[in-house]
């Protein structure tokens, strides 16, 4: 805890260079001002630099000395308006039947490439098949690897017993 005398005369203080106060406002009114006036004059001096970047037509040239191409203009003959929205409750309809469409395709036969051979089936049909026959590779290749010795893997496809 402090307990040396605290001198209140003024001289003493300044003797001390001790300073009672935590901000000067001259000083903020200071940099206040300077703060503001710089961001008018980056204000003053962005306007004349947009209207250079945006200028149309054909090369333009800068104090510098440098020239610059316009972007080209488009040849874009689409007439303007408003886009064509679609609103909420179109939208759920179109996904209803987009939904009722793909349950349709998944429990009926149908053909999709007729000259290979490949047809669609209902998914319950085509599991009960894999159940039954197992799936196939399309390659001949037995179960068993060298160094394979558990019999539950030289089980083919389908069947119970293990390969030869």
């Amino acid at each position: 805890m402090h307990t040396e005398f605290q001198p209140e005369d003024p001289e003493v203080l300044r003797e001390m260079k001790y300073d009672r106060r935590d901000l000067k406002i001259p000083m903020v009114k200071d940099y206040t001002i300077k703060i503001t006036v710089s961001c008018i004059l980056c204000f003053l001096v962005s306007i004349p630099v947009y209207n250079w970047l945006t200028t149309p037509g054909g090369t333009v040239k800068s104090a510098l000395g440098l020239t610059r191409e316009p972007a080209p203009l488009t040849q874009n003959h689409i007439a303007p308006g408003d886009p064509i929205l679609q609103d909420n409750l179109s939208t759920k309809t179109d996904i209803q039947h987009l939904r009722i469409h793909e349950n349709e395709a998944l429990k009926s036969f149908g053909w999709i490439d007729q000259n290979a051979g490949v047809v669609r089936m209902p998914i319950d049909k085509a599991m009960k098949l894999v159940i039954q026959r197992g799936v196939s590779t399309g390659a001949d290749v037995p179960a068993v690897t060298k160094g394979n010795t558990i019999t539950q893997n030289a089980v083919g496809p389908g069947s119970s017993k293990p390969n030869p």
